[in-house]
């Protein structure tokens, strides 16, 4: 593929992680403006998975810029340890939203009306939360771990 390919993948990641940090930074301040949804503990999750989202799009910011910054149509010269330090957000992002999605779909598919009723939502919303950041944490050392046989990038 050619260079400008990736320039464009890149110029495209950056334009939807500016939109992630408007929009999920507008649903946020809408949690915190409007009392409804700050009393209604069923929409803690997608609060949940809107800060998450949010801090994902702001701390990826310097691996596509970095990407965008050094690149050139004959070849490609990146600090391998800056992009494997800096793709950290990435691969904790992935398990983080994976999880809160699938706790969100567990919450909102329970059977029993009155288990829904007595549950914490609180201690929930924590758990899913210390079960994604610690499945990420897994992921990050055992990317520093293992060794690929002919990856430059490590």
């Amino acid at each position: 593929m050619s260079a400008e390919y990736y320039l464009g993948v890149d110029i495209s990641l950056i334009s939807l992680q500016g939109l992630s940090i408007f929009g999920n930074g507008f649903i946020i301040s809408l949690f915190f403006i409007n009392k409804r949804l700050k009393r209604n503990m069923g929409l803690r999750l997608i609060l949940l998975l809107c800060i998450t989202d949010f801090a994902f799009a702001v701390t990826a910011l310097p691996y596509i810029i970095h990407y965008l910054a050094l690149w050139n149509p004959n070849y490609f010269d990146y600090s391998p340890i800056f992009i494997i330090v800096s793709s950290i957000p990435l691969l904790v992002q992935f398990k983080i939203n994976l999880i809160i999605t699938i706790a969100i779909a567990v919450d909102r598919h329970e059977i029993f009306r009155y288990f829904y009723r007595g549950k914490n939502h609180m201690k929930y919303v924590w758990g899913v939360l210390i079960s994604g950041l610690l499945f990420g944490a897994l992921d990050v050392i055992l990317e520093f771990l293992h060794h690929r046989i002919q990856c430059s990038s490590i």
